[in-house]
């Protein structure tokens, strides 16, 4: 179901009626000023909205709930259960499921992190960055990748990692099962840069171009399946792209197992984890989380890596 879809499906059910004590402007305009939207927004809904004459005193209108309650987070989180890894005054850590969201697009949205954490009490986190949807996340792991995610407490150290990066973020790994042999260690470097419709894939290039984003990744063989020609890979980068290992993987014609946009062979899940990351502010931290029961249906995993 594409996204306009889902929208329409779930405006069909989820509107309220509002009721204007006076005339006034247009309807769109009025929606702008009362919940702070934008008419961008608004013309997601534009099949709902179709009254453009001036606003009629005590005439009642049908309202998407996604308008009234833009901003917001759902409180009803619909996921599995989400562990908290770490938590003290200035972070909060958790174990992302394989296929929620890591924030929600609009109210609607229920799959996600934030709903998670609205819905169990978690609610200063959700005041940093108060203003857009991804709040506190100090980063973020695609809809069927899981492992550990870092979100801000604080807003000033939200906008310190949002400004100095490379100061905050030491060191990622990740741990993936990929198709084919890897047999030694090597570093991968590609070029990458959005493509397809609406931008929402990712090319890796072997060659520098405008616009560019020079993407590194460190790939270390721990393991192979030869009846499934699958291999065990640790994978390691410092600094990091929407969709930079599974592209980059691909390219190295490794693609990830169950990858639905970039891999070749199907599986109950994309074999995407976030194990680790290590970072500084004032201190050096490290976490970690070895969440990996899919994983142990290729290979055994009782080794440390």
């Amino acid at each position: 179901m594409t996204y306009e879809q889902k929208v329409e499906k779930f405006v069909l059910n989820k509107t309220i009626e509002l009721c204007f004590l006076n005339s006034g402007h247009s309807l769109k305009s009025e929606l702008c000023s009362l919940f702070h939207v934008s008419n961008s927004y608004l013309k997601k809904y534009k099949k709902f909205l179709t009254k453009e004459n001036d606003i009629k005193a005590k005439e009642k209108y049908r309202i998407p709930i996604n308008i009234v309650n833009y901003g917001l987070v759902n409180p009803l989180y619909d996921g599995p259960q989400v562990k908290v890894l770490y938590e003290d005054e200035d972070f909060l850590v958790l174990s992302k499921p394989v296929k929620i969201h890591s924030h929600p697009l609009g109210y609607d949205e229920s799959d996600n992190l934030l709903s998670f954490l609205r819905e169990n009490g978690f609610d200063k986190v959700l005041w940093v960055n108060s203003k857009q949807y991804d709040r506190g996340l100090l980063h973020r792991l695609d809809f069927e990748t899981s492992g550990v995610i870092l979100l801000a407490k604080k807003q000033q150290i939200y906008e310190y990692v949002r400004n100095y990066p490379s100061d905050f973020f030491k060191q990622k790994v990740y741990l993936a099962i990929v198709n084919g042999k890897i047999e030694k260690t090597q570093t991968l470097v590609h070029y990458l840069s959005s493509c397809g419709k609406k931008k929402a894939k990712v090319k890796a290039s072997q060659d520098d171009h405008p616009d560019a984003f020079r993407a590194e990744c460190l790939v270390e063989p721990l393991d192979y399946h030869a009846n499934n020609n699958l291999s065990l890979v640790r994978l390691k980068l410092k600094e990091g792209k929407r969709h930079q290992l599974r592209v980059q993987m691909a390219a190295n014609k490794t693609p990830i197992l169950g990858d639905p946009l970039y891999g070749t062979t199907p599986a109950q899940r994309m074999f995407l984890h976030s194990l680790s990351y290590e970072v500084f502010y004032q201190k050096k931290y490290s976490f970690q989380d070895h969440n990996l029961e899919s994983f142990k249906n290729f290979f055994d995993l009782n080794s440390e890596f």
